[in-house]
């Protein structure tokens, strides 16, 4: 019996896909909703993009006609997705600076998937 190979998709892809599911979604709207800076009005990744700098290239693309009817999480999705490599640098920036004391569930989840696809990858490559 003959088996085809089926090509991996590498890992920036997955991580990719993992940035643009429902799950990172409803993380971003969690995180702002909790206001983990305690500046009204000021969320938890606007922070993050003010610490890098970008906050105001951020306000700018909100700006654009394009974007007039969109929520802040589709702006947020849609500015990541902007340039090449921003993605996968705000996930690690995003990650290193969250209180994991206080998880929320939807990381939780996110974070128990890459842990099971992390241990598998590692399985299968032996």
């Amino acid at each position: 019996m003959s088996v085809s190979k089926v090509p991996r998709r590498s890992v920036a892809h997955e991580v990719s896909a993992l940035l643009d599911s429902t799950e990172i979604a409803e993380l971003i709207r969690e995180l702002d909703a909790l206001r983990w800076t305690g500046r009204k009005g000021y969320g938890f990744v606007e922070q993050v993009l003010d610490a890098q700098g970008e906050l105001e290239s951020f306000r700018t693309f909100q700006k654009q006609p394009a974007q007039q009817r969109r929520t802040t999480e589709e702006h947020l999705r849609r500015f990541m997705g902007t340039r090449s490599g921003r993605k996968i640098g705000y996930a690690r920036l995003l990650v290193d600076a969250l209180d994991l004391t206080q998880v929320p569930r939807p990381l939780d989840l996110v974070l128990a998937h890459v842990w099971t696809s992390a241990t598998w990858s590692a399985r299968w490559k032996r």
